[in-house]
């Protein structure tokens, strides 16, 4: 249950990163699967976090993960 839970929710996260990045939304720098796997993989730890320490900067965590999957910006001309 637990597994099937797990590729769930990873099949769910490449299809919102596939989607994403067709829209030119989430940067197309990794494959779909890498992101989901990232993402996955960093809400996990931050569960591990919160049980372990009691706090887990979500916040932060998330802002990180916004700038690593925003899509590249073109260079300003002249430059």
């Amino acid at each position: 249950m637990v597994q099937e839970n797990y590729h769930d929710i990873r099949s769910g996260l490449i299809r919102l990163c596939r989607n994403g990045q067709r829209a030119g939304t989430i940067s197309g720098r990794l494959g779909p699967e890498q992101l989901a796997s990232l993402i996955q993989s960093v809400s996990l730890g931050l569960i591990v976090e919160q049980l372990i320490t009691g706090r887990a900067d979500v916040e932060s965590a998330a802002a990180t993960l916004g700038h690593l999957l925003a899509p590249d910006r073109p260079d300003p001309e002249g430059t």
